[in-house]
Formats: structure tokens, C-alpha cells, sequence
């Protein structure tokens, strides 16, 4: 990777020299960065969808990120969201999306409150909406039911509950951390506790009140570690 300047600078040239050289290299310039970057033809290693990145620096086969943004978005089966096209091109959607509301090659509709990206070609947009309303239907019939949703987070919370009181050894009665099972127990609430604070916050149907017997475990736990003592027997044991 490299920009104009240290080009200029190796070859001992001028830069409009050097943008030629680029040219008959088939160079490839970054869609971010202000297109500051360029990289070799030979160099990229492209995935499917015709991108590749070098640490924070981004190319595509496509071109700059207009190029890009119209490629991804016709090759797609059902249209793409804004948060889709910013996962795939690595860039936050509000910073660029603006740019190409009105771009030839994409037309943009508002489905459900949501802006999907869709070809502009009759064929194929008619395709791309039809396969995004069966994906809509089909999210639709995953979660329609908030019963289901919350059987769910209660089953796993029973499951990460049983795994805790497995306990591997019967205890001898000499109490813990005297003995290796109550460690062991001691270490299942610590991972529990941090598996825990990690899914607390992710929402199945982006509602709090879905993770609440997560949550009541949760804080079951942290009174639990939280006491000092405990923690300097298991770090005596």
C-alpha cells in the first residue's frame, strides 16, 4: 500500500508521471480514505463480493465506492439495508449512504420504516422485492409470538443454572475452598456471570423485558461474587 507522494518520491518523478505509471500498473485505489491509497493489481486477495482491506484501508474490483455501493446492490437477491451495505463495505452507513440517494443504478424505497437499496432495472427489482417480502414474512412468523421468545431466554437460563449445581465430586464436608469441587463450583458462577454480562444486552426482539430471567440471575451473581471474603478464599484456594 501506498500514496501518490511516495510514489512520486521513489520513482523521482512527477506526479501526473506517476498517476500514468498507476494506470499501466492497473493499480487499485482505496474507496476510503479519500482514495489516498493504491495497491497493485497482483496484491488483493478479493472475497465474493469483490472486496478486499489492508488493516483501515479498503479496495474493491468495482472501483471507488460508488462503483462499489451499485455492484453490491445489484448482485444482491433481496435489495440491502443500510446497516447491510456499511457491514459489507466496512464503513459506517451515515457517513457515506447520504451521497447516493439519488445514484443511477439504485433506487431506494422505504419498507416498513426501514430504506432498502434496490436495482433500478424493472427485472430485477421486481425480483429483489419479492425474495426481501418473503424474508420480511419469514422474520416475522420467527418472532411473532413474544410467549416463544421468552421460553426461550428461560430455557437457556435453566440450562447455565443446571451446569452450575453439577457438581463433579460429592463434598466430604470440610467446606469450601478446602475442597477442589467447591472451587470448581466457585469458577462455574465466575464464567457464568461473565457469559452472562455479555448476552445480557443483546435482544431477541430488541425488547429489555425478553432477557429479565437473565437479568434476575444475573444480579443473583453479582451479590454472590461481590463478597469479599469469597473472593480471598478462592484466592487462598
Amino acid at each position: 500500500m501506498f500514496t501518490l507522494e511516495q510514489l512520486v518520491s521513489y520513482l523521482g518523478c512527477s506526479a501526473p508521471t506517476a498517476r500514468l505509471r498507476l494506470k499501466k500498473w492497473k493499480s487499485y485505489t482505496s474507496y476510503n480514505k479519500n482514495g489516498r491509497y493504491y495497491s497493485l493489481h497482483t496484491v488483493p486477495r478479493f472475497d465474493e463480493n469483490g472486496l478486499w482491506h489492508y488493516e483501515h484501508i479498503f479496495f474493491s474490483k468495482s472501483g471507488n465506492l460508488k462503483k462499489t455501493l451499485i455492484y453490491l446492490v445489484q448482485r444482491s437477491p433481496s435489495g440491502l439495508t443500510g446497516k447491510e451495505i456499511g457491514d459489507l463495505v466496512g464503513l459506517p452507513p451515515r457517513s457515506f449512504l447520504h451521497h447516493f440517494r439519488n445514484t443511477a443504478g439504485i433506487y431506494r424505497e422505504k419498507i416498513e420504516g426501514l430504506y432498502i437499496y434496490f436495482s433500478d432495472d424493472p427485472g430485477r427489482y421486481q425480483r429483489q422485492t419479492g425474495n426481501r417480502s418473503t424474508l420480511i414474512v419469514y422474520q416475522d412468523k420467527l418472532f411473532s409470538d413474544a410467549d416463544d421468545v421468552i421460553i426461550l431466554t428461560a430455557l437457556a437460563t435453566y440450562t447455565l443454572i443446571h451446569w452450575l449445581f453439577e457438581a463433579p465430586h460429592p463434598s466430604k464436608g470440610y467446606g469450601f475452598p478446602f475442597e477442589r469441587p467447591h472451587l470448581a463450583f466457585y469458577e462455574r458462577l465466575k464464567k457464568v456471570h461473565g457469559l452472562l454480562t455479555n448476552i445480557t444486552y443483546i435482544y431477541l426482539r430488541d425488547k429489555s423485558k425478553d432477557n429479565r430471567s437473565f437479568i434476575q440471575v444475573l444480579k443473583l451473581l453479582e451479590e454472590v461474587l461481590g463478597d469479599k471474603e469469597l473472593k480471598e478464599s478462592a484466592a487462598d484456594g
